[in-house]
């Protein structure tokens, strides 16, 4: 026994309901089995049963253990590292920072502020990077998500990947009325490992419950929101979603014929290329969620209401400035020259190759004739946020925002989308002014993250009101 000893002699024939844990403590483990014989034996001299005494020698046995027992649960002791895409992205040397649990430190609290991607892009990387941080090194620490309301779904995609991976070492955490009825709704709980809310209703918020795609060999949690099932079905539904979204309108609003099929089209198309590109090989998995929630457009308490939609798409994998470098030679060509060309803008070259990968035409795709094909698919999602949610509320309009690597681009006011080339008709945005691809980008809407993101986020906000009146003979989504 650690500590001093004592010998047998200065404690006995104390009554054993009088021997203290620390007197039975002091005594050596020779001792200490002496004194349960010589216990069990005076119980039964006192005429109670074998079996009385035995029992008075286990309550000593468990007495001298009290408080030596381990404080944690057997989870948390079994808790090993476990390697983890994202996280092993978001922390540098992992495996070598991971601590075991009686190294660790307790007490910290990470805190989700403006926890937003199309808001708060750097900052909000952070939190994540702190979060995974916390991982390796701390236990019983607390996630406190502090906003009110959910800003942007992306995130939070995010967080549910990373959670898998994590020990169970948390200690829970504070999250806002409002934003429990978007994590709830949305299935985002059981695939963030949160505990059941209470009271929880969801009478202003209508989701896109998450949906997930896992690649071929990939292990499986219980805990996901959904199975594994074709593209189609997907676009099916996120496209049956948005025209419910568009009928909440006061006057109701709904899709064109013309406008459920280019939404299908262009979930198909997102869904396809993080299943063809996103692994070496293809099988790339994705994540999709989403809701329309009632809100304020600000924090006063007579700003009018508004229905505000996020939708989110995830993949892990290779991030785009990787996969557009298995474009045809002549397209490899112009990414480099405009790389060159923004050699001092500060921005990566992973960056600058992103930028150029999203403008029309650009394409890793070989059609018979060796050109490119497609290409349109990321502006396409651009012009969808942009037409559907067409809002007259200033300071409201839609908001793109891509995650890829070690890139964050965002699509905003006043680049909130492409502008057709009246040569080629290709939809470009390049992200300054002039709109002009010698002019580099502008560094609050264009910018490299402190850490690569191993896949690509797509993730959107934009505002419906009364004023959405699309007529389905412009070629447009909806008609009022």
């Amino acid at each position: 026994m650690p500590g001093k000893t004592i010998s047998l002699a200065k404690i006995w024939p104390i009554a054993s309901d009088q021997l203290t844990a620390t007197q039975l403590r002091s005594l050596s483990d020779a001792d200490f089995q002496q004194l349960k014989r010589l216990v069990a034996q005076r119980a039964v001299q006192n005429g109670s049963t074998r079996a009385f005494g035995q029992r008075l020698a286990r309550q000593l046995e468990l007495k001298r253990r009290q408080d030596r027992r381990s404080p944690y649960s057997r989870d948390v002791l079994l808790a090993a590292f476990k390697p983890g895409e994202i996280l092993d992205a978001l922390v540098a040397n992992r495996r070598e920072r991971w601590r075991p649990i009686f190294r660790r430190k307790t007490g910290q609290r990470v805190k989700c502020e403006n926890f937003s991607f199309l808001d708060n892009p750097i900052p909000t990387y952070q939190t994540l990077i702190e979060m995974a941080v916390a991982d390796c090194e701390s236990y019983h620490y607390n996630i406190d998500f502090n906003d009110e309301y959910v800003t942007d779904i992306g995130p939070y995609l995010i967080f549910g990947v990373m959670r898998e991976q994590m020990a169970p070492l948390t200690a829970g955490g504070a999250v806002s009325g409002p934003t429990t009825k978007v994590i709830e709704a949305v299935g985002l709980r059981p695939f963030l490992k949160m505990g059941p809310f209470a009271g929880v209703t969801s009478d202003d918020v209508w989701p896109l419950p998450l949906m997930q795609r896992r690649r071929g060999g990939s292990s499986s949690s219980t805990h996901l929101a959904s199975e594994p099932s074709t593209v189609e079905i997907r676009a099916d539904e996120i496209s049956r979603k948005v025209d419910l979204w568009l009928q909440q309108l006061d006057p109701p609003s709904e899709l064109t014929e013309h406008g459920t099929g280019r939404i299908k089209s262009i979930v198909a198309e997102t869904l396809n290329n993080a299943e063809r590109h996103g692994r070496v090989g293809g099988d790339g998995e994705w994540i999709v969620a989403g809701f329309m929630a009632r809100r304020p457009l600000s924090g006063d308490d007579a700003a009018p209401l508004a229905h505000i939609c996020h939708l989110s798409f995830l993949n892990l994998g290779r991030p785009i400035s990787e996969t557009i470098l298995e474009a045809p030679e002549a397209i490899t060509q112009q990414i480099r020259r405009y790389q060159q060309t923004h050699s001092r803008s500060r921005l990566s070259p992973e960056t600058l190759a992103t930028v150029f990968a999203l403008q029309d035409g650009i394409s890793r795709v070989r059609q018979g004739n060796g050109n490119p094909s497609g290409g349109t698919g990321l502006m396409d999602m651009v012009e969808f946020a942009n037409e559907v949610g067409r809002s007259t509320s200033e300071g409201h309009g839609p908001k793109v925002a891509i995650l890829s690597g070690r890139t964050y681009i965002r699509f905003d006011a006043p680049y909130s989308q492409g502008f057709g080339n009246s040569e080629s008709g290709r939809r470009l945005q390049w992200f300054n002014p002039a709109n002009d691809v010698l002019e580099r980008p502008d560094s609050d809407y264009v910018m490299d993250l402190p850490r690569a993101f191993p896949g690509t986020l797509i993730t959107m906000r934009f505002v419906l009101d009364s004023s959405l009146q699309m007529e389905s003979t412009d070629g447009n989504f909806g008609e009022g």
